[in-house]
């Protein structure tokens, strides 16, 4: 630890380096203060000596002080031209050459005039030179008080020595001596004092500069919370403001189509009630909606139902309303409608749907469509809306079993397309369903029921995913439940069609087992329907016979033999024999339709 560490603040000796360039670069401005003005005085009193009359008679002591003129003005001439050869270095940076320079022209001003003042006691006697060159170097320049103590160490044995030489006189040497300490001590002194001065005032302008530094950081940081929370809250009001502007917009349009919900097309029904022009309104219904629902799932219905609501939205004018009233259920006001206007929008919905690509597992888009026209203000839109309603309901009875009955064999094209049953399979079963009828002795009508359920027993497949149809290693137990739905998915599309409706009850029950450990109801023996029971054993067969993603067809005879192992679990065992004894009698005449 060092003087600057004792009299500064604890928490400023990272800035000890800088104080010293400091103090240098102050030291050295001063230092060429001093040696331009006695380079300046000592031209000149040169000059005056040498052209003042009768200066050959100078005595001894004028003649030495001549001397140390002549050796002052060419050494202070050196240090100056120095510091203009250096004056950019030591700006950047002050080295040990530049110190030591600094040093020596200090010592050697001091001891310049310790020497002056040695000579002068041959003269007049006194030591003001040396007293003024102390005091003026402890005031003007900074160095460190080790710096100051060693020049004027320096300096004071010059003086001590000079002394001795040109003062005879005892007492007076004695006075010289006292005085010459004593103003060094002195110098030594000031030094040190305005050592601490400067320590104190740059501890204190750099403990200022610090605050000040530590407020703008401070500031800075405050200043970029404020904008941080500035951005938070600007995020904030527009986040808000985005939701309520969506929580209006969705109060009034349908979330699923974007177009206008039931309450809007209210609101537009009551303000209209008065209007005194013509009132157009139509209504349209998705046809086959709910069947698709049933079979696909709600996300194939709503995809239709999205694509039906962008194409009605473009087949009527930005001054028309278009409304998503109820599931399948779109309808749009048309103010200031005339009947050609009528006439020409339905056409043009009409002949859209029609034309349209969009189809739904290849059914192509139907819609029901009811209109009618107010054109007696004193007609509430209500009867109109009723009318409307009533013109697409007829359409609609009128469309609805032709449209049906082609979803269900597009379901069935679906499933032949996408999983291993295949019309071949299809055709397999209902020759053996309907050769087992026979054998029992099942009437002709029931027959033909059975090769209906054989053709499509299967159709609920179509809701399931290809990952579970195409799988080829066994499902796991989530998959299999799912699996397990197809039945409840067929039962459903089945009491969509009228020419299915009766063989639904069968949909649903055709993979019952014999034993009650079947899906989905859990029936047992002669509680489930004979049809089930004669399907149950022909799938079987023939689904061991042939090639499976998960399997390679078996031999028939395998076959039998695992139908018999199951008999009384899975199947009936009195159809298991005579479906035995079928597939027999068939190999010995020779038959093999399966």
């Amino acid at each position: 630890m060092n003087l600057f560490d004792i009299l500064s603040s604890n928490n400023l000796h990272i800035y000890k380096d800088e104080f010293k360039k400091e103090q240098y670069q102050a030291s050295l401005l001063i230092l060429q203060v001093f040696a331009g003005i006695l380079v300046l005085a000592g031209l000149i009193l040169v000059i005056i000596w040498s052209y003042t009359p009768g200066n050959e008679t100078l005595g001894l002591g004028y003649r030495y002080r001549n001397y140390l003129y002549y050796l002052l003005i060419p050494t202070q001439l050196l240090f100056l031209l120095f510091c203009r050869w250096q004056n950019k270095a030591m700006h950047d940076d002050f080295t040990l050459l530049h110190k030591a320079v600094l040093m020596i022209e200090m010592t050697f001003l001091l001891s310049w005039a310790a020497s002056i003042s040695s000579v002068d006691q041959v003269i007049h006697g006194d030591i003001i030179v040396y007293m003024m060159a102390c005091y003026a170097a402890a005031v003007a320049t900074r160095f460190s008080p080790l710096q100051f103590l060693v020049a004027y160490a320096i300096s004071l044995s010059v003086f001590l020595l000079g002394i001795a030489y040109f003062q005879s006189d005892p007492e007076r040497l004695v006075a010289q001596y006292v005085n010459g300490v004593l103003a060094v001590l002195i110098a030594i002194s000031i030094s040190f004092v305005f050592y601490r001065l400067r320590v104190r005032d740059f501890s204190s302008r750099k403990t200022i500069e610090q605050q000040k530094a530590e407020m703008e950081k401070r500031v800075i940081e405050r200043t970029a919370d404020l904008a941080a929370a500035n951005e938070e809250l600007k995020a904030e009001v527009i986040e808000r403001k985005n939701a309520e502007e969506k929580m209006a917009f969705f109060s009034l349009h349908d979330t699923l189509t974007g177009l206008y919900n039931r309450t809007f097309f209210e609101q537009e029904m009551r303000r209209l009630e008065n209007y005194t022009g013509n009132v157009g309104l139509i209504m349209c219904d998705v046809d086959g909606l709910k069947l698709v629902n049933d079979s696909m799932g709600h996300d194939c219905g709503d995809s239709l139902l999205l694509a039906t609501g962008n194409l009605i939205k473009h087949c009527f004018r930005n001054t028309d309303i278009v409304a998503r009233v109820g599931g399948d259920e779109f309808a749009i006001l048309l103010p200031n409608c005339t009947p050609e206007i009528m006439e020409k929008a339905y056409n043009r919905l009409q002949q859209s749907a029609n034309q349209s690509e969009l189809t739904w597992q290849g059914v192509p888009l139907s819609l029901s469509i009811g209109t009618a026209i107010r054109t007696d203000p004193a007609i509430p839109l209500t009867e109109i809306y009723k009318e409307a309603d009533n013109n697409m309901y007829r359409q609609k009875l009128y469309r609805s079993q032709s449209t049906r009955s082609a979803i269900v064999q597009t379901l069935m094209k679906a499933l032949e397309a996408r999983d291993f049953i295949t019309e071949g399979h299809a055709e397999r079963l209902q020759f053996m369903v309907a050769d087992l009828g026979n054998k029992l002795g099942l009437p002709e009508r029931v027959i033909v029921d059975l090769r209906l359920l054989a053709q499509f027993h299967d159709i609920g497949k179509v809701g399931l995913p290809d990952r579970i149809l195409f799988k080829p290693e066994a499902l796991t137990p989530e998959e299999r439940k799912e699996m397990h739905r197809h039945s409840e998915i067929g039962h459903r599309i089945a009491l969509s069609s009228p020419d299915l409706v009766h063989i639904a009850d069968w949909i649903l029950k055709h993979h019952e087992w014999w034993d009650g450990t079947g899906y989905p109801l859990g029936l047992a023996g002669y509680d489930i329907p004979l049809e089930c029971r004669i399907l149950a054993v022909a799938d079987a067969y023939d689904a061991m016979t042939s090639n499976r993603p998960y399997r390679q067809a078996m031999p028939s005879k395998d076959a039998v033999d695992e139908l018999k192992r199951c008999a009384g679990k899975q199947f009936d065992p009195v159809l298991i024999e005579q479906f035995v004894e079928m597939l027999e009698e068939n190999k010995k005449n020779g038959i093999s339709l399966y």
